[in-house]
Formats: C-alpha cells, structure tokens, sequence
C-alpha cells in the first residue's frame, strides 16, 4: 500500500502519542490541510492496515477523543473508538 494512511490529530502532543503507539511502523508527522496529520507510509504489508486502524482507534480511546478522519486510498473515513470500526460516512476526501 504505497499511498499509507494518515489520521488528523488535534495537537502535537496527540500526535506523539499516536506515533508512539504506533512503534514499529513508519509514522510521521506531516501538515495536513486542516492542521497536523499522523502519516504511515509505506505499509509493509495490506494485513497491517487493521492493525494501524485498531491502534488508532485504542488511541482516540485513550485520548478521551470522540472521533477523527482518516485518509486512505484517496478517501476519507471517520474512525471512532468502538472496537476500532471504520465508520463510513459523507466526508468528502481532499487530495
């Protein structure tokens, strides 16, 4: 998955939490369009997107955090803490 996952983070320090939780993947903190993103990219292999996903979602858990967007494939996706499913809805993806 050459294009990765990125998550919008609300602070710095949400970011550095999320990127340590992360360990062992490659995350970076980049500028997103509507403030500081979590990048993972390249994923190794297709099978680590679930893991990048539920690790996000334990994230907004312990961040006491209600949601986030994340960008995947072009699209975007609202991640919400319960057991760490993607919830579909209308946000538009910005390239």
């Amino acid at each position: 998955m050459d294009e990765g996952i990125r998550v919008e983070v609300p602070t710095i320090s949400d970011a550095l939490y999320l990127m340590m939780a992360l360990r062992g993947f490659p995350a970076k903190l980049v500028d997103g369009n509507d403030g500081p993103e979590v990048e993972v990219r390249p994923i190794p292999r297709a099978e680590h997107v679930q893991s990048i996903l539920t690790t996000a979602a334990n994230w907004l858990a312990d961040r006491e955090l209600d949601s986030t967007r994340i960008h995947v494939s072009g699209s975007a996706f609202r991640l919400e803490p319960e057991a760490g499913r993607l919830r579909r809805r209308a946000i538009p993806a910005q390239a």
